[in-house]
């Protein structure tokens, strides 16, 4: 193994980090829930530096609109990190260089260097967790927009019980263990993890199996919006959940069932995995921070 990097990627739930190298390959993964406040997360930053004192610097990945200062712009399931420059508050604590990225255009990164999109030109990744990031990949380059919200589908509205949500409030973790909650009539601070309620369907939960059909079919109509906006060459899941067993099949399934009955042509999407599954945020940003330091 060459050079190393700690890689941190930051989820609303979940905090992975792990020892990657410049090749791209993925050693010592852990996973921490992420701190409630930006003093904790500084505080687990120099623990997991400890563990690994000879990285050669740190690759974030985060959710929101990442500037190229280090400062987070946007909405978050971690309020916290969008304001300070997280950036330079890490570096000052650490005495690391620090690179950070969005973390779906980290996903992206590292499918069109080492995963799943390295042979096209068009393709779309997908990140879902506790909310719903983004990617485009135009002519093999990650695509970050105007305003840095370039493939922020989480926004996408679709309608739902005759409101207008967001696509994040529909089809992500977050909103699956939401749906068990209200039909289960208990607060949501009390519902079971994602891969719970995955074992409770499998068990024959009736409330679980509800509301994991209906998480499917919202992803469905979300791909199907975007397939149908862009018309990449393939799409690309990233997060936790990705990779469950049967995953793509589900959504297909929801899909086709979605566009059985429309009485137009429809494109059935390409759709797979990320090659690096949950691991795909921290090798994007490892690529993130070669190609800032112009390596």
């Amino acid at each position: 193994m060459g050079e190393s990097f700690l890689s941190i990627d930051l989820g609303g739930t979940y905090t992975k980090y792990g020892l990657i190298d410049q090749e791209g390959n993925v050693s010592k993964t852990h996973r921490i829930i992420t701190p409630k406040d930006l003093s904790g997360l500084l505080e687990e930053v120099n623990l997991m530096i400890s563990e690994y004192p000879n990285s050669k610097g740190i690759a974030i990945s985060a959710p929101g609109a990442v500037s190229h200062s280090g400062v987070i712009h946007g909405t978050s399931a971690i309020p916290y990190i969008h304001g300070p420059n997280i950036k330079a508050l890490i570096e000052q604590s650490t005495g690391k260089m620090v690179s950070i990225e969005n973390d779906a255009n980290c996903a992206a990164l590292a499918e069109s260097w080492k995963g799943n999109a390295q042979k096209v030109q068009n393709a779309i990744v997908i990140v879902v967790g506790t909310g719903i990031g983004g990617a485009f990949i135009h002519q093999g380059v990650v695509q970050r927009g105007k305003h840095l919200h370039a493939g922020e589908f989480g926004y996408m509205l679709i309608k739902h019980e005759e409101q207008w949500s967001s696509w994040s409030e529909l089809a992500a973790t977050s909103s699956l263990r939401k749906e068990v909650a209200r039909q289960k009539s208990i607060p949501y601070e009390s519902i079971f993890t994602g891969e719970q309620i995955f074992e409770m369907a499998s068990n024959g939960d009736p409330e679980c199996i509800r509301a994991i059909k209906q998480f499917f079919y919202y992803l469905a109509v979300g791909i199907y919006n975007i397939q149908h906006m862009y018309d990449p060459d393939i799409i690309l899941f990233g997060g936790g959940i990705s990779a469950r067993e049967g995953f793509i099949t589900e959504i297909y399934r929801e899909y086709e069932a979605l566009t059985e009955n429309m009485h137009f042509e429809t494109i059935r999407p390409k759709l797979d995995t990320c090659s690096f599954k949950q691991h795909a945020n921290l090798v994007g940003a490892v690529k993130h921070f070669l190609q800032s330091e112009g390596n």
